[in-house]
């Protein structure tokens, strides 16, 4: 028996990835409460190795809580029809009567022994790699309790006679994305990502410990793209056609403008990627610049733009919309114009929207610049 206590210097990803690269391998079976495109993706090479060689492999899935994806899903019947005919079989396990699927089981038989990882780890690349987890390797000839035990579990998470259990296929999982039960993964990581800004409180409790996980090692012809890791750092269709913000002031009347915005502006009005001068006009054509900002302890590098506002009662709300090649801005304020009140709370409701489609920067909801292109 061996113990995987996942830390920064220890991952259990990387312990399941060299299982299941090992050459001899007969039947996998995994049973996991979500599964994400972003831990398939480290796993696939493995498994499709495993179906070449001619191995079966049954994956059960929960689908609670808002965490197993659309693309998770997909990506296991793309892996799925790689192999042969009935090789390789994935179910999903739901409970209408509140009950959580919450195991996590990955068993990897060879021609001798089954070893299997009983844990917290869910396929996730959060739960491989990055979370505190901790899970149990067990090894026994095949056989004995420990084979018969998981073979025994799996078929209550397979048997279809169980109105908890669902074979899954693209029909059933047209159902579950229409019916709201597995989202994009995209949709997933930018909602969480906004919660934790949102929740974040200026003097933490606690201290920071930032964990990546390891590149993606994909074969050729990979059913699931990498793509799946890449999430967007701002939510934004590439024909928006307009842009609210509500400006964070500093000394004043020097708004704050995250890079990010501003590059996404950059590249709608085709200027070369990067960071440099952007210029706006108002209704009666005059030029107003939004810039870049060197400071020292950035050794150079930009860090934020900035805005030079005017005076304000309220709050400072920004509107730009492109008109042809030129980008076009009115500055009004929350507390005299009835416009900018309305643009205020437009902002403020898309915090709750789901995902949000109002953005703000890093701090406290009332201090920090709010940002959303429609």
């Amino acid at each position: 028996m061996e113990l995987i206590v996942q830390t920064r210097a220890r991952a259990f990803g990387r312990a399941l990835v060299q299982e299941l690269d090992r050459h001899g391998i007969t039947r996998i079976d995994i049973a996991t409460a979500w599964v994400r495109a972003s831990g398939l993706l480290h796993l696939q090479r493995g498994l499709l190795a495993a179906l070449a060689s001619g191995a079966q492999v049954k994956v059960v899935v929960g689908v609670d809580a808002d965490n197993t994806s659309e693309d998770g899903l997909r990506g296991l019947l793309d892996i799925a029809a790689s192999g042969q005919p009935n090789q390789m079989h994935i179910y999903v396990r739901h409970n209408e009567g509140g009950a959580i699927f919450h195991p996590k089981l990955y068993a990897i038989r060879d021609e001798a022994n089954i070893h299997a990882y009983i844990g917290s780890n869910n396929l996730t690349q959060s739960g491989l790699f990055q979370n505190d987890e901790l899970s149990v390797r067990l090894t026994e000839p095949l056989g004995g309790d420990l084979e018969q035990q998981v073979t025994r579990l799996m078929s209550v998470y397979t048997d279809l006679q169980d109105p908890l259990n669902r074979r899954l296929g693209p029909d059933l999982l047209g159902r579950l994305v229409e019916r709201g039960y597995v989202r994009p993964e995209v949709n997933l990581v930018t909602t969480a990502r906004v919660r934790e800004r949102l929740q974040r409180v200026r003097e933490p409790v606690f201290g920071t410990e930032r964990r990546r996980a390891p590149a993606v090692v994909l074969p050729a012809n990979a059913p699931v793209a990498v793509e799946a890791l890449e999430v967007p750092p701002i939510p934004v269709r590439p024909d928006w056609q307009r842009l609210y913000m509500r400006l964070r002031l500093a000394r004043g009347t020097q708004g704050q403008i995250p890079k990010a915005v501003v590059r996404e502006m950059r590249r709608r009005m085709g200027q070369e990627d990067g960071d440099g001068v952007l210029l706006l006009k108002n209704r009666e054509g005059e030029e107003h610049r939004i810039s870049p900002t060197h400071p020292e302890d950035y050794e150079g590098a930009v860090n934020t733009y900035k805005f030079e506002a005017q005076p304000v009662t309220g709050e400072p709300i920004l509107h730009i919309y492109p008109v042809g090649d030129d980008l076009f801005y009115e500055f009004l304020d929350s507390g005299e114009d009835p416009l900018g009140a309305d643009i205020l709370n437009y902002l403020r409701s898309g915090f709750d929207d789901d995902p949000p489609t109002t953005m703000k920067t890093n701090g406290e909801v009332d201090r920090t610049t709010w940002y959303r292109f429609d």
